[in-house]
């Protein structure tokens, strides 16, 4: 199944963002990404089938990744920021996708599906604030 998504804006955005400082930049956009995806962390720690709960809290939003996704990260550099949502959790792709003792019961995939959307809205309406509020700053500054 494929969908069809049009964005615009991205010189606006490139423009805006080219005025502040890059430390700025990058703290901006990893705040406003994280603030994105964190009802999809929550909807899935929502889903997921609970025994002890350590597979529900070991679920996160974050910039840490490990090392296979850094080695990868490496050979595909990207300017601007890369924030995860999941887990490291060695039971997640079992739940996730089945094995041949249990059946699938996914958690992350419905949570992506229900809040995709809201994603993009959240990023899009945060972004403006938070790029006025750090030109404001930046202006007081007088830089």
């Amino acid at each position: 199944m494929s969908e069809t998504i049009k964005l615009t804006g991205f010189k606006e955005l490139h423009d805006s963002l080219g005025n502040l400082k890059k430390t700025t930049e990058r703290a901006l956009l990893r705040r406003v990404a994280v603030k994105a995806l964190e009802p999809i962390a929550e909807r899935a720690r929502q889903l997921v089938p609970v025994d002890k709960g350590n597979l529900r809290d070991s679920i996160v939003v974050g910039t840490n990744i490990n090392s296979g996704a850094r080695r990868a990260a490496r050979k595909d550099p990207v300017q601007g920021v890369r924030v995860f949502c999941g887990t490291a959790n060695r039971n997640a792709v079992p739940g996730e996708f089945g094995s041949a003792r249990s059946p699938a019961q996914p958690f992350m995939r419905p949570a992506w599906d229900g809040g995709k959307d809201r994603v993009l809205e959240s990023v899009q309406r945060d972004l403006k604030t938070e790029i006025e509020k750090a030109a404001a700053r930046a202006a007081k500054r007088g830089k």
